[in-house]
């Protein structure tokens, strides 16, 4: 009887440290899944909220931190790689190649999605874009502005400025996913 109750002592006290210890350790493993989480669901929500625009600094922003957020999601990984090495490839500067870009696009954003447990999202929702008819006018103002003024900033000199060496013409950006 002695013996069993020695046990049953040993047992409590070592139920008494190790409980705490334990409840630490289970807290720090869970609070590391929800940073990481709300890491990767930052960077999803940028992608999905910059869609219509190539060039957001955001969309910049989350799509340079993919592989370190998702590093331990091997399809996530994979579709933004198989998307990067797209990009890159000029030989996909054309209207075929910018279907390949969109596709790879939203198959990293479905890969994506699946990963954070948006099992319902569909390509088409994503694909969908809140882009009113006033925004494009306003983008398309802000670019003929830009030209003009480069078109004024190129040929300065016959405004009264001379300048010694005109500005280089700007680079051909391929158009926006």
């Amino acid at each position: 009887m002695q013996t069993s109750q020695e046990a049953f002592d040993a047992v409590t006290v070592l139920a008494l440290l190790a409980g705490p210890i334990l409840a630490v350790l289970v807290g720090r493993v869970l609070q590391k899944r929800s940073v990481a989480y709300n890491e990767r669901s930052a960077v999803f929500k940028a992608l999905i909220a910059g869609r219509y625009d190539a060039l957001s600094q955001d969309r910049l922003r989350a799509l340079a931190l993919i592989e370190v957020v998702f590093y331990d999601e091997g399809p996530v990984v994979s579709a933004w790689r198989a998307w990067h090495e797209a990009v890159t490839n000029s030989s996909l500067n054309d209207a075929h190649g910018m279907e390949i870009r969109a596709t790879k696009y939203y198959d990293l954003l479905t890969a994506m999605a699946r990963v954070l447990g948006y099992t319902r999202l569909t390509r088409n929702e994503m694909e969908r874009v809140y882009s009113p008819a006033l925004l494009g006018q306003v983008a398309s103002l802000r670019g003929l502005t830009e030209i003009e003024w480069y078109r004024l900033l190129k040929n300065s000199e016959h405004l009264g400025s001379p300048r010694k060496h005109p500005p280089p013409d700007p680079p051909e950006l391929p158009p926006p996913l």
